[in-house]
């Protein structure tokens, strides 16, 4: 080892040193090596920018599509229960046209409700059925 770095040396000895020039220039290199890497990010970046304009078109579309489907869908619903309203008031006519036609053909005339029904006490058939039952007792006590 020692011997490669003596035969180093000694080549080194011989061949003179020379001072070599060149025409390029490190900072220029540096600075046109960074121009060529921002100009190939400033054309990625504008694709993008265009790519992302394109889909910001296609958002906006889908809002103002989604915006006109949500008013639609109001008038829908809006209408579909003016028609529910509609119908149960036709029924509701339909039903009071028939109890009216089935008291004209029984020959009622008319009919009122001044106040609610109320339920007796006792029911009707059963002043009888009290008195019956009095009376054996009260006639028991008697003829004590």
């Amino acid at each position: 080892m020692a011997a490669q770095a003596e035969a180093a040396v000694a080549s080194e000895m011989k061949s003179p040193l020379r001072d070599e020039t060149t025409d390029k220039d490190t900072h220029y290199e540096w600075a046109k090596s960074e121009l060529e890497r921002a100009q190939v990010q400033l054309k990625a970046l504008q694709s993008r920018q265009a790519e992302t304009g394109v889909q910001e078109a296609s958002y906006r579309t889908m809002a103002r599509s989604l915006g006109d489907n949500a008013v639609a869908q109001d008038d829908l619903q809006n209408t579909e229960k003016a028609a529910e309203e509609s119908y149960l008031l036709f029924v509701k006519k339909q039903e009071q046209a028939r109890m009216a036609d089935a008291l004209d053909q029984s020959g009622i005339v008319n009919v009122a409700m001044a106040e609610s029904p109320v339920v007796p006490a006792l029911p009707a058939s059963s002043a009888p059925l009290v008195l019956s039952h009095s009376i054996p007792l009260y006639d028991h006590k008697c003829r004590r």
